[in-house]
């Protein structure tokens, strides 16, 4: 039932998932975005509703990306082409915005998110070269 051949390929993709699930049901619920927000240095009377809100569609962002991973793994890697390349784009526009926000005058003290966009940016690329997926490759 699994189309991707590539053992390490699917680990990766399987991990993915599994991040991009826990950040989205931990961002959808309020009591959890509310902590990651005071987490990250907000105090909890500067997140107001609209803050909830951003936080829970961001979550079912990541829920939907975690579901077009799960979607990947069924279908052959020729036919994921298009989604991986916007997800490597879009995970290195992330990961240079988190550490362009982090070195920022108040970047504040917790690193971790700029960590996990890094790693998820290394990590889609490991699997877009894996994939053949480079210009001037076959599969």
């Amino acid at each position: 039932m699994i189309k991707v051949e590539d053992t390490i390929s699917r680990v990766i993709i399987c991990f993915l998932i599994i991040l991009f699930l826990f950040y989205g049901f931990m961002f959808v619920d309020n009591e959890p975005a509310t902590a990651f927000a005071e987490r990250i240095g907000a105090n909890a009377s500067e997140v107001d509703r609209e803050h909830l809100l951003l936080f829970a569609n961001l979550g079912w962002v990541y829920i939907t990306f975690a579901i077009a991973f799960a979607a990947c793994l069924l279908a052959p890697i020729e036919q994921s082409t298009i989604f991986f390349r916007m997800m490597l784009v879009g995970s290195f526009i992330t990961a240079i915005r988190n550490i362009l926000i982090y070195i920022g005058d108040n970047g504040g003290d917790n690193p971790v998110p700029m960590i996990a966009s890094i790693v998820v940016f290394i990590l889609i690329n490991v699997l877009y070269n894996r994939a053949g997926m480079r210009i001037g490759t076959t599969f």
